[in-house]
This record gives C-alpha cells, sequence and structure tokens, in this order.
C-alpha cells in the first residue's frame, strides 16, 4: 500500500492541514463509520470505484459519490463504502481555511457531503484528469499546490482576530472557553456571524474536537503508545450549547487525525 502526507508551505500553509495520496488499499470490510473532526475535506477518487454514504439507522445507501466531492464539517459520525485496492487524493483543510480556496461560506456545507458545481467544479475536475496520468504521489501534492496557490483569494482570509482567536482555542479549548469568548476583541454576534463564514460549525463544538486533538498530541509526545494508533475516548457534542450531553465512542486514533471505524468492530482505517 502506497501511502503519503504533504503540509505545503507559502501563503496557503496557514490553511490547509494535510494533502494526502493512498493507493492500493486492500479493507477487510465493506463500510467504515468515520467521526468528525472538525475539519473540511476535498476528496478525489482516484480508481473509477464510486463511492456510498450509506443511513446511519439502516445502513442502506443514500448517496453516490465519483470523481471528486466535498464533506463539509458534521457533528456526527457518517458511514461510508470501503473498497478493494482503491485509491484516493484527499486535501485536508485546517478548522478555518476552506473559505479562501472554495469561496463557499462554510455553513453552507454542514453536515452534508455533495458534488461541486459550477467553476469550482470544473477545476477541479481537470485538476482530477491531471493527477490521472501522473505516476507519484510527489507529482499530485505539487498539482494540488499550484492549483491551492492559483485558487487562493487573501480577501477571502479570516480576519487576524479570528485566527487569534483559533489558535488560543486549539491551545486551552472546552475549560477557557467562556474566558476566550469574552476576550474576543468584537461582539459575540461578530464572532458567531465570522464562525459561521469561515469555520462552519460553533466555538462550542469547535472546542470539542481541538480538545480530543490535545488530548491526542500530548499522548505522542509522551510516547504513551510507540505504535500509529492510539487508544482513546472520541466525544462528540449533540447540541451547541452544552459540552454535558456526549456520545462517547472508544475508537483507534490514526496518527493523521483521520477517524475510520468499521460497523462490525472498534477498529480504524489508517491511511
Amino acid at each position: 500500500m502506497i501511502f503519503e502526507t504533504h503540509t505545503p508551505d507559502g501563503p496557503i500553509a496557514p490553511f490547509i492541514e494535510s494533502l494526502i495520496h493512498f493507493k492500493h488499499f486492500v479493507p477487510d470490510h465493506s463500510i467504515e463509520r468515520i467521526v468528525p473532526t472538525g475539519h473540511i475535506y476535498i476528496l478525489f477518487e482516484l480508481d473509477g470505484q464510486v463511492r456510498n454514504t450509506f443511513d446511519a439507522e439502516d445502513l442502506k445507501p443514500d448517496a453516490e459519490f465519483t470523481r471528486v466531492w466535498i464533506s463539509g464539517m458534521h457533528r456526527n459520525y457518517i458511514s461510508i463504502s470501503a473498497h478493494e485496492d482503491s485509491e484516493m487524493f484527499v486535501l485536508q483543510f485546517k478548522p478555518f481555511g476552506s473559505y479562501p480556496f472554495t469561496h463557499i461560506p462554510c455553513e453552507e456545507l454542514n453536515g452534508k457531503i455533495q458534488t461541486i458545481e459550477g467553476e469550482l467544479g470544473t477545476e477541479l475536475l481537470e485538476l482530477r484528469e491531471a493527477m490521472l496520468i501522473t505516476e507519484t504521489s510527489a507529482e499530485k501534492f505539487e498539482l494540488m499546490e499550484k492549483w491551492l496557490l492559483q485558487r487562493f483569494d487573501e480577501a477571502k482570509a479570516p480576519p487576524p482576530e479570528l485566527v487569534e482567536f483559533m489558535q488560543r482555542l486549539q491551545q486551552q479549548p472546552v475549560a477557557n472557553l467562556n474566558q476566550l469568548i469574552e476576550s474576543y476583541p468584537a461582539t459575540q454576534k461578530n464572532l458567531i456571524d465570522q464562525f459561521k463564514k469561515y469555520v462552519g460549525l460553533t466555538p462550542n463544538t469547535i472546542s470539542a474536537y481541538c480538545a480530543l486533538t490535545i488530548f491526542y498530541n500530548a499522548s505522542i509526545r509522551k510516547k504513551m503508545y510507540a505504535g500509529p494508533i492510539l487508544l482513546m475516548i472520541v466525544v462528540t457534542p449533540i447540541n451547541r450549547t452544552s459540552l454535558k450531553n456526549l456520545n462517547i465512542f472508544l475508537v483507534l486514533i490514526p496518527a493523521n487525525l483521520f477517524l475510520w471505524i468499521s460497523i462490525r468492530r472498534i477498529r480504524t482505517f489508517f491511511l
């Protein structure tokens, strides 16, 4: 199996979490259950196989996707098909990073997985065609970086105060959330409006995801587990205003924070 990741540098670096390419993945199951991580993704299918999403209750297919699609932020897990000998390319934005490139307010993508229409969709399909004729992951990363640089609209970048708020939130989630909100230089309404546009989910929900990331990074530094996967508890908020009511999932967390859970047993697909 080929698995490569890349983090861009330059002016787009503050907005991109990771670029990922994998090939020849062979799962031993047909459906993956994915826990939300607080990111927006653009996904490229490079193997000609149609992907499905499934109803959370009866696991019947409810949509299918091919070539290129976008996945917004989700509050609950989603179930997707897993395929033998699969190849995909994944663009993972930082929690506030997609708007300067997609030009789509993040709130409009909440809870959605959808194909991409218009000029953006055309550009991404052309980018996919270019990826298909390349051989290496490095060549695909280079194509993606070139497209990101061309697409980047600095005027649509989040304001510095929001970026600083997100950085502080990632360092001090949950416990200090109220203090962070009170210290925000603009009004709370302005903060909420900016979250809708540049992030999608509310500060409460994002703070929970940030807490998970801190826990994971701390455990890696302390070498709690020598391998690439760590056992931990994942919490998924089910409302916007309280962290008291939580869904608890015992999962294995891969190093790139893609959280894949088999519906047959607790496990992950380590990209």
